[in-house]
């Protein structure tokens, strides 16, 4: 065997070593509606509520909800309970539904009552939320960042309804974050006052992509209403947004691409603004809006 043969057997070994490594350390554990949380969390023994699988798990890690509804305190206002765990690059944590179930987690709000969400991730990193249905936030399903810095956060694959509206509220709002996909959800109907509600309401947050998704009756599709972060890319692309009450698309924020978007049946197709003075950022500029379709307004 020749020197450059072994070396490379060498690397191989090695690679497959620590990918072994990773795996073995990485654990799934199950969540269920007749589980409890003093159970180890196994598909057998399931655990009850999300508040226990997001104190527990650590990059690498998934848990898996079984189909059913979670209700009650333990399953909503999960307020920065990843306890200072966050996933790392090709490690990230995943709360998901298992395989061909439903989990609906209801937050139960029919008016608002104050910034309760069932998702709260401040702060943490390599975050993926993935085959949910997540309905009756009060204000958000999801906040995203709202008081500190949150990055590499993945969102597909769910279903979003009847968030309970307030001023400034979304089935998704995200502040100062980076890193964050939005893709190939279902966003329908908020309640409550309207305010400035949207299916995604975004303030100061760059390197977004929204794709994929369909977006109706949440008063506005995507409001992105404070920019600081110019220079960062935001792509929305491929997404349906219909029966809005405001705008489809309602925008400001620089340099961005907007493509192969269908908006209508709204009030207002696409709006590029500049936000009041009260703003980090005041400019709307170098946006790409390319093929988008916009009809019956």
């Amino acid at each position: 065997m020749t020197q450059q043969i072994k070396i490379s057997v060498y690397l191989l070994s090695l690679a497959i070593l620590l990918f072994s490594s990773l795996s073995a350390n990485a654990a799934e554990y199950y969540i269920a509606t007749d589980g409890s949380d003093a159970n180890s969390g196994t598909i057998t023994q399931p655990w009850l509520t999300l508040r226990k699988a997001v104190q527990t798990l650590v990059a690498g890690d998934i848990a898996y909800l079984r189909g059913g509804t979670y209700t009650g305190a333990n399953n909503r206002n999960l307020y920065n309970r990843f306890e200072g765990n966050s996933g790392t690059a090709g490690n990230p944590i995943t709360i998901k539904n298992y395989s061909g179930e439903t989990p609906i987690i209801d937050g139960g709000f029919t008016s608002a009552s104050g910034r309760v969400p069932i998702f709260d991730i401040d702060g943490h990193h390599y975050i993926t939320l993935d085959g949910l249905t997540i309905r009756r936030g009060s204000t958000a399903g999801i906040f995203l960042a709202y008081d500190s810095y949150a990055t590499n956060i993945v969102i597909k694959n769910s279903v979003f309804e009847d968030f309970v509206s307030s001023d400034n509220s979304g089935h998704i709002y995200i502040d100062d974050g980076a890193d964050i996909t939005i893709e190939n959800n279902i966003f329908r109907r908020y309640l409550g006052t309207s305010g400035n509600a949207a299916g995604i309401i975004i303030f100061r947050a760059g390197n977004l992509i929204i794709r994929n998704n369909e977006i109706s009756s949440t008063r506005s599709g995507i409001y992105y209403k404070h920019s600081l972060d110019n220079g960062a890319i935001t792509i929305i692309e491929n997404n349906l947004i219909y029966n809005q009450t405001d705008m489809g698309l309602k925008y400001s924020k620089s340099d961005s691409i907007i493509r192969n978007n269908i908006i209508r049946d709204s009030t207002t197709g696409i709006q590029i603004f500049e936000e009041s003075a009260s703003c980090d950022r005041l400019v709307s500029d170098n946006n790409q809006i390319i093929h988008n379709t916009i009809v019956d307004l």
